[in-house]
């Protein structure tokens, strides 16, 4: 005799509150053959099971997915407006979500750093302000491009301007980035409509992987100028035009050498030095505690970061890194982390233990 739905509910409660959806779709699984097929209370399973696969995609950050997920009718509409808003588009044709715009993926990568911290998932931890730091300097050039990172806009200021690094093969002279960088850019640019190549194809590469070497040039070029700041890589050249214009620059060169400081940050190094796979010498809690405090301290004592930290809550953990995304992305409002796991978890409760769908259960038992 298979699994009640009294007992299903007791082995999924501790799964839905940390948010291990893996888990929960193994659970519904062994569930779901005991159901008669046809039966309302077996659509209901499988419905659950598509929500908690999309649950899963959403802890593993696959933003590529998250597109279609937006589409799934069994999540609230304030879910499917923030999985919209966070995905990263599989085609030109699909929103742009955060290539339009980083500030959603941003609070969803808020939520699952609280998560991970508060299930001792350290090494996850890592991994989340990782992704974090890659995608700083695109939030940082936002409000400059107008977007975060759409390759047709991409394409158009460097064809508007003498880029010089994107069709020479010799190091950028001011940057001295190399050739494999600039090779991404010229990626990007061959995303845009006078692509000769499958456009869906040179699409998908580049949100996929060639993204975050954009970022990193755009890292590069917006420290460049005559106000360069102390402990960049830039040196003395001509520019190549792809560097903010005077009226662009505002606080970017400053917002980005503060970023160069969280990239070098204590956290990051820790997940970076990692032997293979960075999945060996995670820290513990206290470990972490100790290396983001030191980190936060170290870059706000610099000139060029303005804020005043020390009085923050430090139950929280990463206490200091909302206000410092809000003056790195020179945001509005100080960003809040979603609630896409609890939606998520209710949407699937709602799916296997509403009234209706426990008295369907029943009958067919």
């Amino acid at each position: 005799m298979g699994m009640s739905a009294g007992e299903l509910r007791i082995r999924l409660d501790d799964n839905l509150i940390n948010g291990d959806f893996a888990r929960i779709t193994d659970l519904l699984d062994e569930y779901l053959p005991g159901l008669p097929p046809g039966d309302p209370s077996t659509e209901r399973v499988v419905r659950a099971l598509r929500v908690a696969y999309i649950g899963h995609r959403v802890l593993e950050l696959d933003a590529e997915d998250f597109g279609a997920a937006a589409d799934c009718p069994d999540l609230p509409e304030v879910t499917r407006a923030v999985l919209r808003q966070a995905g990263a588009p599989r085609s030109p044709g699909e929103p742009l979500g955060q290539l339009s715009s980083l500030q959603t993926i941003m609070q969803v990568q808020l939520e699952l750093l609280q998560l991970h911290y508060a299930s001792d998932r350290f090494g996850r931890v890592l991994e989340v302000l990782h992704l974090i730091g890659e995608y700083l300097p695109l939030l940082a050039w936002e409000p400059v491009l107008g977007n975060a990172g759409n390759p047709h806009t991409i394409a158009r200021r460097l064809d508007a301007v003498d880029a010089t690094w994107v069709r020479r093969p010799q190091p950028c002279p001011r940057t001295a980035k190399p050739f494999y960088a600039r090779r991404d850019a010229r990626n990007a640019v061959k995303t845009g409509p006078a692509s000769r190549r499958d456009p869906d194809a040179a699409w998908l590469t580049y949100v996929k992987e060639q993204r975050g070497g954009l970022a990193d040039l755009l890292h590069a070029c917006g420290l460049c100028g005559e106000d360069t700041l102390a402990g960049t890589t830039a040196v003395a050249g001509a520019p190549c035009g792809i560097e903010p214009t005077s009226d662009e620059r505002g606080t970017l060169p400053e917002r980005l050498a503060s970023i160069s400081g969280f990239k070098k940050s204590l956290p990051i190094r820790q997940r970076n030095t990692a032997p293979i796979g960075h999945g060996y010498s995670v820290p513990d809690r206290a470990a972490l505690d100790d290396a983001w405090q030191r980190s936060r301290q170290s870059i706000t004592d610099r000139d060029y970061c303005p804020l005043d930290l020390s009085d923050l809550d430090e139950r929280a953990p990463f206490p200091g890194l909302a206000t410092l995304i809000r003056y790195w992305g020179d945001l509005d409002e100080v960003p809040e982390p979603t609630e896409l796991v609890p939606q998520i978890g209710d949407a699937i409760n709602r799916l296997l233990f509403a009234p209706d769908a426990v008295s369907g259960e029943s009958e067919a038992r």
